[in-house]
């Protein structure tokens, strides 16, 4: 029950005392919903990412130790629960649990996507409560942030189009248009391109590509926004060539940005008034800055692993995997 009601009263938690008041929620949504999952008794099933996981987790573990700030490498920003060690241990955690406790988690994210978009449909409609503390008039989800409902909504869309009622499926696309996110428009087209690739003729990717461009640039063009995330993505590649193997630690790219970010990001940001950037807007960038060259070469590691083991399967929940991976990664590209 608790995950639906986060889900519901999410968009008013935002808006109503400050958007960083739903982050603290959602951390106590993650530790109970792992604790549900490791609680759950069932047979034990091969782990064979277990060893591209502590990889992944030695590197962080190095990069931590030799972090700008140390402690905050392992617990996170306090905006981004989810980073940082303590993140990378909740993510091998989730993996050991869905090993021990295999099951239809489809399910469970088609239901959270709908429940997701009608919560903040329900703010995002003029005349509701709270509709005029919007960023710009915006819909926003389980956090302040229009961005990340894009990205929650495209990470189960292939699920949504697959297997749920139309009305779930309406409300989740119209959901993703009123974020106006470019990002995850983009991630949108991206997993439907690839859920669909074996059945759709050349012409209609094409179409689907060319539509998805232009909703994402066209219709929702934010110049200013564009300029500050091109100058962040500028200031991590210099952070990199400053530390070139371990990074500056994993959560620790705002206190790159603030030794880099010069008068270029001051004029780029001119009225926004968004002093600091707390990650690059671009994982690939993100990992170079915070983890460097090791960082992201175990990522990469993991990564292919994972494709290559689901790209060899044909089985539907296999190819729904395939198309949120794109979609998420897509969408990573910018935020």
């Amino acid at each position: 029950m608790l995950g639906p009601a986060l889900i519901l009263a999410g968009s008013y938690l935002a808006v109503g005392s400050g958007v960083d008041i739903f982050f603290l929620p959602k951390l106590l949504a993650i530790a109970v919903g792992c604790f549900l999952c490791l609680s759950k008794p069932s047979t034990r099933t091969a782990a064979p990412l277990r060893p591209w996981f502590l990889l992944g987790l030695s590197v962080t573990l190095l990069a931590t130790l030799t972090a700008a700030s140390p402690l905050q490498a392992a617990l996170g920003l306090f905006r981004s629960p989810t980073a940082g060690l303590l993140g990378a241990l909740a993510c091998w955690l989730s993996y050991e649990a869905g090993c021990r406790s295999p099951r239809a988690s489809w399910r469970y994210a088609t239901w959270g996507a709908g429940l997701c978009a009608a919560g903040a449909l329900a703010t995002w409609i003029p005349g509701a409560p709270f509709h005029y503390m919007l960023p710009s008039g915006r819909a926003i989800g389980t956090i302040g942030s229009p961005p990340f409902l894009g990205c929650m909504l495209v990470a189960t869309l292939p699920w949504v189009i697959i297997s749920a009622p139309r009305a779930v499926a309406s409300l989740v696309f119209i959901a993703l248009l009123a974020t106006e996110s470019k990002a995850a428009i983009l991630g949108a087209v991206a997993g439907v391109l690839v859920l669909h690739t074996h059945t759709m003729s050349r012409r209609a990717v094409l179409a689907l590509s060319a539509a998805g461009l232009a909703g994402a640039f066209l219709v929702f063009a934010r110049a200013g926004s564009d300029t500050m995330r091109l100058c962040t993505w500028g200031i991590a590649w210099k952070a990199f060539l400053m530390r070139p193997w371990l990074g500056w630690g994993p959560d620790n790219f705002i206190d790159a940005f603030m030794q880099l970010r010069g008068n270029a990001w001051v004029e780029a940001a001119g009225n926004s008034g968004m002093t600091a950037s707390e990650n690059a807007h671009n994982l690939v960038l993100n990992l170079l800055a915070t983890q460097g060259f090791l960082g992201l070469c175990a990522h990469l590691a993991l990564g292919a692993v994972v494709a290559r083991s689901l790209l060899a399967r044909t089985d539907r929940e296999s190819r729904c995997l395939v198309a949120c991976y794109a979609s998420v990664l897509v969408y990573s590209m910018f935020n």
